[in-house]
């Protein structure tokens, strides 16, 4: 598949987080769903809340994923990349004391950088943009099980 800037979220989630979290179900105690992607499946599906549902060592975790071809960090798109149902579902989620977590690829950088969820919401729904500082971490395509592994046993701490 070519990469374009419609279609590289997908690309993203089944080439790179898809097989980073089968490796992590292999390895640890982990659980994860992928939600039906409401655009590919038309209106046949109602908005998914997020992109995943992890279960990760007994932590619960909503994981939504963004990826840009033209954008460097997810700084430079939030407004448009986050919509106001995602906005909604991890609310909710963190409200029920779940993690609510925000993957976002470049292709530029073949970096992919996570952002707490409460970071993402509050910037977008106080129209401000994300601040560098506010992100959770960093890590190449090729780390992210084991980055993901590590950064939220912080969590769980």
């Amino acid at each position: 598949m070519d990469k374009t800037e419609k279609n590289i979220g997908k690309w993203f989630e089944t080439n790179i987080v898809l097989p980073a979290f089968n490796r992590l179900a292999r390895r640890e105690h982990m659980y994860f769903h992928r939600y039906v992607d409401m655009h590919a499946a038309g209106s046949h599906v109602a908005a998914a809340p997020a992109d995943f549902q992890c279960l990760l060592n007994g932590l619960p975790i909503l994981v939504e994923c963004k990826a840009s071809i033209k954008n460097l960090s997810l700084v430079n798109c939030l407004s448009d990349m986050v919509e106001d149902h995602q906005c909604g579902s991890h609310r909710l989620w963190m409200n029920a004391q779940g993690v609510s977590l925000f993957l976002f690829y470049s292709d530029q950088t073949r970096l992919i950088e996570f952002w707490m969820g409460m970071d993402v919401i509050t910037a977008r729904s106080h129209g401000r943009p994300l601040a560098p500082p506010d992100k959770f971490g960093i890590c190449k395509s090729e780390e992210l099980d084991a980055y993901f592994r590590t950064r939220l046993s912080i969590l769980k701490a």
